[in-house]
C-alpha cells in the first residue's frame, strides 16, 4: 500500500526529535555538570516534538485519507456510511463551524460564512473529513480508539496488531500498544505541564521514536483500507 503524504511528512518531522536524541548522546548520562541544562532541554525538547509531530499526523491523515470521499460526482453514497459515521459528519462539521478553532474567539457573525459552508456540505450528504481528524491536543490511544472507531474500524490496537508486531520485531504484551502510546503522551505531558524533564532516559526517547514511526505506518495503511472498504460497500 502507498504511503500517504501525511505519514511521510511525519517521519519528516520526527527525524527533528531524533536529531535533538543524537546530539544529546555525547553529553553526560544522566545530564549533570556543565552541560546539564543542555542534556535536559534536548531530552525535553525531543519528547514534546515527537508528540506534537504524532498529533500532526492523526490530523492530516484523516484530513487526507477522508478526503477520497468527497469526491464529486459522488463516489459514496451517504446514506449507506455506518450510522456512527454519519452522525459525526453531520454533527461535528456542524459543531466546528460554529465553535471555530480550538482556542479560537471569534465573534459569531465572523463565523456566518463557515456555518453556511457546512450547512450546505451537509445538505449534499458530503462526508466532512474535518469532522473526523480533531485530536483536542490529545493524541494519546483513547482519543486514536475513537478516531478510528468513528469510521467503522472498532478496536484499533487490536487490529494493528499483527502488522506493528512484524515491524516492532519482539513480543510484547497484549496492552502494549495503549501502554507505550499512553507512556509517550504522558511523558510529553509531564515536560510541557510540570517541567519534568529529569527522569527522562535515553533509552525512553530511542524506543519512543521507533514505537512511533511502527505506529503511525499501520494507522496509515489500516485507515487506507478503512477508506478503500467504504469506497467498494458504500457505492453510489
Amino acid at each position: 500500500m502507498p504511503s500517504s503524504k501525511s505519514l511521510l511528512e511525519f517521519l519528516d518531522s520526527l527525524a527533528m526529535a531524533e536529531e535533538l536524541v543524537v546530539a544529546e548522546r555525547p553529553l553526560p548520562d544522566p545530564p549533570s555538570g556543565a552541560t546539564e541544562a543542555l542534556g535536559l532541554a534536548l531530552r525535553g525538547g525531543a519528547a514534546i516534538l515527537m508528540v506534537s509531530s504524532f498529533e500532526a499526523f492523526l490530523h492530516a491523515l484523516f484530513l487526507e485519507r477522508l478526503g477520497s470521499l468527497t469526491q464529486q460526482p459522488p463516489v459514496i453514497a451517504f446514506s449507506k456510511l455506518p450510522d456512527r459515521m454519519r452522525l459525526k459528519s453531520v454533527w461535528e462539521s456542524l459543531g466546528l463551524a460554529m465553535r471555530g478553532p480550538r482556542g479560537s474567539k471569534t465573534e459569531r457573525v465572523d463565523r456566518l460564512a463557515e456555518v453556511i459552508y457546512a450547512a450546505r456540505v451537509v445538505g449534499a450528504e458530503i462526508v466532512s473529513p474535518g469532522a473526523f481528524a480533531e485530536t483536542k491536543a490529545n493524541p494519546g490511544p483513547g482519543t486514536v480508539q475513537e478516531m478510528y472507531a468513528d469510521v467503522g474500524v472498532a478496536d484499533i490496537f487490536t487490529v494493528v496488531r499483527g502488522g506493528f508486531d512484524a515491524l516492532w520485531g519482539r513480543p510484547e504484551a497484549s496492552s502494549f500498544l495503549k501502554d507505550k502510546l499512553e507512556e509517550i503522551v504522558g511523558r510529553r505531558n509531564a515536560v510541557a505541564h510540570a517541567v519534568d524533564v529529569r527522569r527522562i532516559t535515553r533509552d525512553q526517547l530511542d524506543e519512543a521514536i521507533l514505537f512511533l514511526k511502527a505506529l503511525a505506518t499501520v494507522l496509515d495503511a489500516r485507515l487506507e483500507s478503512q477508506v478503500n472498504d467504504l469506497l467498494r460497500t458504500c457505492a453510489p
